[in-house]
């Protein structure tokens, strides 16, 4: 990890080990609450979804 990073690129990684996640990372963004969950075809054909994720 610490050396594909060395190499610029960027590494999205979900990790709940924050001690592991802090010795690898020069950046951490932390997701709390989960917005929407379910069956993607459910969540794609929602109006909402689609306007907000899709631009329709």
């Amino acid at each position: 990890m610490k050396h594909i990073r060395d190499t610029g690129v960027t590494v999205f990684l979900d990790e709940h080990d924050i001690n592991f996640v802090i010795t690898i990372s020069d950046r951490i963004t932390v997701l709390k609450q989960v917005v929407l969950k379910g069956q993607a075809s459910v969540l794609a054909a929602n109006p909402n979804v689609r306007s907000t994720y899709l631009g329709t």
